[in-house]
């Protein structure tokens, strides 16, 4: 195995000093490559034979696909090898199981299937929508330890065939994979591997060349995420025949800065990469008639350890308060909500020991003003908030990814201010990104919206409070909830700042998710209820003692479904409070 990969690096004749200059991509500037790769696919006729309508009747899938996605699966089916880089929140993932049922039936045998995705994907994408489109097929999830992951794999083995795994596993289990010689190899997020010599990278054509893998797909909802040269690693795999070495794909598409450690992209780029990467298939959201105007999608991000050594103490705190037997109010509940929410988000308000704490004795202050005891009282105090970082690195990575997968305006909403400027911290790296809070002025709030408009930002993140009425931004198409928010005014306005009138493109909604409890949040939205209005409505349903008793029990269910008191402790609580 080391030898071959040693052999890789050498066929490579690739320098590490070469880089492109980036600034030439910010905002995700390959949105003019994507506009004529569409105008080239035009003239490129895909089959439109019926070979997919016959899918529901086999009782293969659940669900007949759409126009678009019957299109997307005859060009999987016409090619070994395939980019395919249809929007996010197109269905690829659904496409992917039509392609994949479709060849066993065709084939009549068991075709070995391995799927690379991010963790998150796994479960949120591949496992519900297996779930969904093919129940009868079962799955091995290729996730957690090393050896948990040989259970999967010889699990697969044993059953269907179906192997899910997240990204790194390729790099871990390298020669497992080759023993498990899948027939099919689907790569959910090719933009992962776009640097040609990580140990990840090598691994993932070490396995293609050895095991010959018939069919690859290589699937992302966006062409490259920094450069033009991130598609280079990735051509290497699905048309090898088209390129040769590095510098030739460099020299055609960039030309080198004398005296400078980069390239400069040429004006005229798009050609000649068509050229050098093919075959694609790809369709945006705009394009897809069959689509709703707006979709609402849950991503689920992983947390940090930080955020959950916090999230257990939080649980800890939750079913202290409940078998305490005191009374639960509005007040400390929400506390705890709050608390919660911004363990899930990453960061948390916290307070700690005012090392520049005076202890001022009463007798002087007696001959002080009144504004400087005022003034004097609040920056002197014992203890002071400060924010501290749980370091959420999965749950920022997946608002990155999402905002890569359009061209166009993308709003983030966070609850909490330290949210709020830790995201724009993060994600001006790599795209024009600005803050939105209470602290900023009307005028320069007038300033950014119109620069949005004229897509001169690509990224708002803001207060739903703040940008929640009265704001047009039509350039948008995304909106990202950076985590759930429990109040249903707040979630409905914030979301009409982009369907309004003017709005010509479809839509998505996404928020992003860690917890049961986030998940609950969503629910009572869907629902078209809030944490607060069940609460205002507890107490309207009785007075005294009786309203106490329902906010108890209201805050206990709600507890009990989020995991955090287990059956015994549930049936305790309720015979104390029935």
């Amino acid at each position: 195995m080391e030898s071959k990969i040693e052999e890789i690096k050498k066929v490579d004749n690739y320098t590490n000093k070469i880089c492109f200059d980036t600034d030439q991509f910010k905002d995700g500037a390959y949105s003019k490559f994507l506009i004529e790769l569409k105008e080239g696919l035009k003239d490129k006729e895909f089959s439109k034979d019926k070979k997919l309508d016959i899918l529901t009747s086999f009782g293969l899938a659940s669900r007949r696909p759409f126009s678009y996605q019957v299109t997307t699966v005859n060009a999987m089916l016409e090619h070994e090898k395939l980019f395919v880089w249809n929007d996010m929140g197109t269905g690829k993932t659904f496409c992917c199981i039509l392609y994949y049922l479709y060849l066993c039936k065709k084939l009549n045998k068991k075709l070995r299937l391995l799927v690379l995705a991010p963790k998150t994907p796994c479960y949120d994408a591949w496992q519900r929508e297996f779930l969904f489109a093919a129940p009868h097929k079962k799955l091995s999830m290729c996730l957690g330890s090393a050896k948990k992951k040989k259970k999967a794999i010889a699990h697969a083995i044993a059953n269907d065939g179906i192997l899910i795994s997240n990204l790194d596993s390729v790099r871990i289990l390298e020669d497992e994979f080759v023993v498990y010689k899948p027939d099919i190899l689907i790569v959910d997020e090719s933009t992962a591997f776009k640097k040609l010599r990580t140990r990840r990278s090598m691994s993932l054509r070490y396995l293609v060349d050895e095991v010959n893998i018939p069919r690859i797909l290589f699937m992302s909802g966006s062409a490259f995420s920094q450069t033009p040269f991130d598609l280079f690693a990735q051509a290497l795999v699905i048309c090898p025949y088209l390129v040769t070495t590095d510098t030739v794909f460099k020299s055609k598409i960039a030309t080198p800065i004398q005296d400078a450690p980069y390239w400069q992209v040429k004006p005229d780029y798009c050609e000649p990469l068509k050229e050098m990467i093919d075959p694609v298939i790809r369709f945006s959201r705009d394009e897809c008639l069959d689509l709703p105007d707006i979709q609402y999608i849950t991503i689920n991000a992983g947390m940090s350890k930080q955020q959950v050594d916090v999230y257990n103490s939080l649980q800890k705190t939750a079913k202290a308060l409940l078998v305490s037997g005191e009374p639960i109010t509005v007040a400390n509940a929400g506390v705890l909500y709050s608390k919660l929410l911004q363990c899930c988000g990453g960061n948390i308000y916290i307070k700690v020991k005012n090392e520049a704490y005076i202890e001022i004795k009463p007798d002087e202050l007696a001959n002080m003003p009144t504004e400087e005891i005022s003034s004097l009282i609040q920056k002197n105090k014992p203890f002071k908030t400060e924010t501290r970082s749980l370091e959420p690195v999965e749950r920022l990575e997946a608002v990155k990814d999402l905002i890569d997968g359009t061209d166009h305006g993308v709003i983030v909403f966070s609850q909490f201010k330290n949210s709020i400027y830790a995201l724009t911290d993060y994600l001006s790296k790599y795209f024009s990104c600005v803050a939105v809070c209470g602290a900023t002025k009307v005028e320069e709030r007038t300033e950014i919206i119109n620069k949005f408009q004229n897509k001169e930002i690509k990224v708002i993140v803001a207060h739903a409070q703040t940008m929640g009425h009265g704001i047009t931004l039509t350039e948008a198409d995304t909106i990202i909830w950076y985590a759930p928010t429990s109040n249903l005014e707040h979630y409905e306005q914030a979301n009409s700042r982009m369907i309004r009138i003017g709005q010509k493109k479809k839509m998505c909604v996404y928020t992003i998710l860690s917890t049961r409890f986030e998940a609950l949040l969503v629910e009572k939205l869907i629902k078209k209820q809030s944490l607060k209005t069940l609460l205002f409505e507890a107490f309207d349903s009785g007075t005294g003692d009786e309203a106490i008793t329902n906010v108890q029990r209201e805050i206990s269910g709600a507890f009990s479904d989020l995991g955090f008191v287990n059956e015994k402790e549930e049936e305790q609580n309720n015979e104390r409070y029935a």
